[in-house]
């Protein structure tokens, strides 16, 4: 069983273990919303987290070859316990209570702020309302504690396509922006989609707020009111007022229908770095909020996991993404990045292996990252790394971190060191490999038995 299939796997063990009181959809966004409050967890870590938060005992979620295939796993005894409580609901306010319980099919529902109630969204359902189009309109609006999710969810589950007003006082509420950006990516019957309106914010603010959200093509109310009608009305009634739910422009995001949200949130968002140049990509990471870059960056790793993302050019923005986090962030955020990077690289061994060791090759160059790199056993890692090197290319980056590192290495790793340049020929006989290694071993010189680095010396010439 590969590393990489472990999501999947600890899902379906949670699932089963739980006796199916708690499908997979409730248990994928419970343990995303724990990684999302401390982004340096591990999947293992937040798994762990959500499996404790229940009751009920179970011995072992793992045997003892399950956790021999997927190397180390620190979920081993957990306590599991399904509250047979009923949850209380919060009563929903008076528009949400009678949207509910109605029938009634909308066009378009608009979401806002409050803060923008007078200055664009009062205008924008007047005009609306005035073109002929159904909406539906919470004249009360969105307020700081308002269940923004709810208000959605019952919005769009009511009209064909839902316009979201996007601007620093949207952005400036307590609310969860996951659940917005997961309204992008749930699955919906028949055709849904959202009309983003950006107010008095340009692009690099949206970015910096969510990527996945800046990668839907939005209009501007610079453009006039007209305008976003008239645009409207070309996606909602497209044929002389003649609803048709097969007429979507292609710059509309389509919900997908797919019946992983997770994926296609990840999708989104490796997609809006696709779309962006290198430039624009290091001024979205000066600007994000702190809190926001980490969530994005785990979003950015798990995509490029769950995606399988290889080293082909057209990704090349995305491991620049990754890569520049580090380095344009302070010292202290950086090294936060980096060791999440460490963490989600030897959790799950990607498929871009090569790009992401050069990233380890060029940052543990930096003295405050390197720091980050011999911590808790991570020159142990790359160690072991460095052993399963299968190509001269790969063995020579390895070779490098290594040679970055050499003066935190231990007598063992020494030692290891040259056992596994003996034994793997990938190691050897790589020509790169070689000359890190003439530089590496003479801090080995006096912690390794001297017949073997005879022998390691002969092999390299």
């Amino acid at each position: 069983m590969k590393k990489t299939e472990l999501d999947h796997r600890i899902f379906e063990l949670l699932k089963k273990k739980l006796g199916g009181k708690v499908s997979e959809s409730t248990i994928r966004p419970a343990i995303t919303r724990i990684r999302r409050k401390n982004p340096s967890l591990t999947l293992n870590a937040a798994a762990e987290i959500f499996a404790k938060k229940y009751g009920e005992s179970v011995q072992k979620f793992f045997n003892e070859r399950d956790r021999e295939a997927f190397g180390t796993i620190k979920i081993e005894k957990v306590n599991i316990k399904v509250s047979k409580q009923k949850r209380k609901v919060k009563p929903l306010k008076g528009d949400l209570i009678k949207m509910e319980k109605s029938d009634a099919k909308w066009d378009v529902f608009i979401c806002h702020a409050s803060e923008d109630k007078e200055s664009i969204a009062d205008p924008l359902y007047e005009a609306l309302d005035k073109a002929g189009l159904k909406v539906w309109y919470d004249k009360s609006t969105l307020k700081l504690g308002d269940r923004l999710h709810k208000s959605i969810d019952i919005g769009i589950a009511k009209s064909g396509y839902g316009i979201v007003i996007l601007s620093e006082s949207f952005f400036k509420k307590d609310w969860p922006q996951r659940e917005l950006e997961a309204l992008a990516a749930k699955e919906l019957e028949g055709q849904k989609v959202i009309l983003p309106i950006w107010h008095n914010v340009n692009a690099a603010f949206v970015r910096s707020k969510s990527l996945l959200l800046s990668g839907l093509v939005a209009i501007s109310t610079t453009e006039g009111i007209g305008n976003i009608v008239n645009k409207v009305l070309e996606v909602v009634k497209p044929n002389n007022g003649k609803s048709s739910e097969s007429s979507v422009p292609t710059a509309i995001l389509t919900l997908p229908k797919s019946k992983e949200s997770t994926r296609s949130i990840l999708e989104g968002t490796i997609r809006s770095l696709q779309a962006i140049d290198k430039p624009t990509i290091t001024q979205t990471i000066k600007q994000m909020d702190f809190d926001v870059l980490k969530r994005t960056y785990l979003d950015v790793l798990d995509g490029v996991s769950f995606l399988k993302i290889t080293g082909s050019s057209e990704n090349e923005n995305i491991f620049c993404f990754i890569r520049e986090a580090i380095i344009e962030r302070d010292r202290t955020e950086g090294a936060e990045l980096f060791e999440m990077l460490f963490k989600w690289y030897f959790e799950t061994t990607p498929y871009c292996r090569s790009e992401i060791l050069k990233i380890f090759a060029t940052l543990t160059t930096l003295r405050h990252l390197k720091d980050v790199a011999v911590k808790e056993n991570r020159t142990s890692d790359l160690v072991a790394e460095f052993g399963r090197s299968d190509s001269y290319a790969i063995a020579g980056i390895n070779a490098e971190i290594l040679q970055n590192i050499k003066s935190s290495l231990s007598e063992n790793d020494c030692k290891r060191i040259v056992d596994f340049s003996i034994a793997n020929d990938q190691i050897h006989c790589s020509y790169s490999a070689k000359n890190y290694l003439i530089k590496l071993l003479p801090t080995c010189e006096t912690r390794v038995d001297r017949g073997k680095l005879d022998q390691l010396y002969g092999l390299i010439g």
